[in-house]
């Protein structure tokens, strides 16, 4: 699955698109060091947790890569945080 990150004004994207319906995570970058998850949307006929996942999982990995913190407000990207305990270098508490 290939998975892309898209930059619009004022937001982002993390998107899968297989053959067919695709999958979304929004973010903005409030601060260079700081990268808010807000929600993930599915197309209609798209249904797959393990694809919203993988965009979890490449958000993380990129927030490594370039020392930024993440703020999870999404409540699929907090309960994947909560799964995750080795994510807490990343995984910044949205209080």
């Amino acid at each position: 699955m290939q998975i892309e990150y898209e930059e619009f004004i004022g937001k982002a994207r993390y998107i899968a698109r297989p053959s067919g319906p695709h999958v979304e995570l929004v973010v903005t970058d409030p601060t260079p060091q700081l990268r808010v998850a807000y929600y993930t949307a599915m197309s209609k006929g798209a249904r797959s947790r393990t694809m919203t996942q993988a965009l979890v999982k490449r958000m993380v990995e990129d927030a490594r890569e370039s020392g930024r913190q993440i703020v999870p407000l999404c409540p699929f990207v907090r309960g994947e945080a909560e799964k995750n305990s080795d994510w807490a270098d990343v995984i910044r508490d949205p209080a």
